[in-house]
């Protein structure tokens, strides 16, 4: 593997477990290069619960693409240096 790989699965790793409110983390490597982290379960994870994160690295899935062509067509150099974070949605009352 290559190092920045391994950089940014200990980024994307990191601010899954530090941070509890995050569902999904992404890393943009290249445009055919994606390092993500997912939180599996629903909603927030309980104090004492276990955390599980599925992480993957490959290929970017549709939503993420459309991200990646909009970045280049900005002109955005690769890798991005802002992991993208999506976060847990808020229940409706």
């Amino acid at each position: 593997m290559d190092k920045t790989i391994i950089k940014a699965v200990g980024a994307v790793m990191e601010t899954m477990i530090d941070m509890p409110e995050i569902r999904h983390a992404a890393v943009y490597l290249s445009p055919t290069l994606v390092v993500r982290a997912s939180r599996r379960g629903k909603g927030k994870p309980r104090k004492g619960d276990n955390t599980e994160v599925v992480l993957t690295i490959g290929k970017p899935n549709f939503v993420q693409r459309t991200f990646v062509k909009a970045a280049l067509k900005a002109g955005e150099p690769f890798p991005v240096k802002k992991m993208q974070l999506k976060f847990v949605a808020k229940k409706k009352k």
